[in-house]
């Protein structure tokens, strides 16, 4: 990335006032030189930095006020053509998008137009970031609705498992928590599930260029 690039992002990151919002660990000082990495730094250093920010932003699933800081930051990786993980951020935006806490929904909301903006360009991804974006519309079932072409390279064997997923975050935005449960306790859906998610996220880590 260009030093004038890195300047801006810098820039933009320290408008933010960080050491006022708080994440799992407490004040989030160090979440803009993490997002700074994630976006700039080498493979080793973006693997550590996504690690923490995992772990920070989104600690056993919950969400805080400094993740709805991050999500236009990562939405930014997640757009850029040229960074190698793209993957990795559509993921993490899907994963924050479907979070737990106080802040889940300023966190689903943020992120909600910007998973529209992405997913309006799927037709213009390589089959990859196709999926991953798939993976993201999952925790905003009205994409899919706007966008069929985006299910329909879906496996046959997969459908099932997209079904149920679908139907998971119609029952969280119910506030269905028994019928939730009953999903999350069944070895059959969650096997499913982690079949799903592979196939979803085959993009990341990058091997090689994805082929367009």
């Amino acid at each position: 990335m260009p030093a004038s690039v890195s300047s801006t992002l810098t820039q933009s990151l320290s408008r933010v006032p960080w050491a006022t919002l708080t994440h799992a660990y407490g004040p989030a000082e160090d979440v803009p030189a993490l997002l700074l990495a994630v976006r700039v730094g080498t493979d080793a250093i973006r693997d550590l930095a996504w690690w923490e920010l995992w772990g920070n932003v989104h600690h056993q699933g919950t969400v805080y006020e400094a993740t709805v800081s991050s999500v236009p930051f990562i939405a930014a990786i997640a757009a850029d053509e040229a960074h190698p993980d793209r993957v990795e951020a559509l993921s993490f935006l899907r994963e924050i998008a479907i979070g737990d806490g106080t802040h889940a929904p300023a966190v689903h909301q943020a992120v909600r137009p910007r998973a529209h903006a992405l997913v309006e360009a799927w037709e213009h991804e390589p089959e990859l970031l196709r999926r991953a974006l798939l993976w993201l519309s999952s925790a905003f079932p009205e994409l899919t609705e706007e966008h069929p072409g985006l299910t329909a390279h879906l496996p046959e064997a997969l459908q099932p498992a997209w079904n149920e997923l679908l139907v998971e975050r119609r029952l969280h935005d119910a506030g269905d928590d028994d019928a939730l449960e009953s999903m999350y306790n069944d070895d059959d859906v969650m096997d499913r599930r982690s079949e799903l998610e592979q196939w979803a996220l085959a993009g990341w880590p990058p091997e090689a260029p994805l082929d367009r």
